[in-house]
């Protein structure tokens, strides 16, 4: 990943959080979610964005060892997540807690190094609006040029889109 894509990916990410997140939503708020995702991003990624290549593949660092996306956003969970150690071994209550916790921030990072990065259209639920929304003074041609083979400009406001 270069720099610019890196930029990039922080940029959508941070923009999603106002179509991701209902401003009637009591927790998480839209500001937990922004402090989730400055969070993984000072903490977990921004030492080895250079070698992140998609959401499930990096190259190794120099000890062969590999870093992950899907697993930092995974380890967020730890964090975030409240009474986290007295859940995480039961499975249902753990998946339940990290949708209400993560989910919203997850997939802001998921759906914004996929734009950004290496598409892969791994996130549901918005629509053409959504994005038109998260940048007022027009989408820009890095975001339009993920929609293919259909024109971004041709989808109406409404038409559900993968991310």
């Amino acid at each position: 990943m270069t720099l610019e894509q890196y930029g990039r990916w922080k940029d959508f990410a941070f923009r999603m959080v106002n179509v991701a997140v209902s401003a009637r939503k009591r927790a998480p708020s839209r500001a937990d979610v922004r402090e989730q995702l400055e969070f993984f991003f000072e903490c977990r990624i921004n030492h080895l964005f250079e070698r992140i290549q998609n959401w499930d593949s990096s190259k190794p660092d120099e000890h062969g060892r590999f870093d992950y996306v899907c697993d930092s956003v995974s380890d967020m969970s730890e964090y975030w997540i409240p009474n986290y150690w007295s859940i995480c071994d039961r499975e249902r209550a753990y998946e339940k807690a990290e949708e209400r916790w993560c989910g919203a921030a997850q997939a802001c990072l998921r759906a914004g190094l996929d734009v950004a990065c290496s598409p892969s259209a791994g996130v549901t639920g918005f629509t053409a609006g959504d994005i038109r929304v998260m940048f007022p003074e027009g989408v820009p041609d890095w975001v339009k040029g993920f929609f293919k083979p259909r024109p971004f400009d041709e989808l109406p406001d409404e038409e559900p889109i993968w991310l």
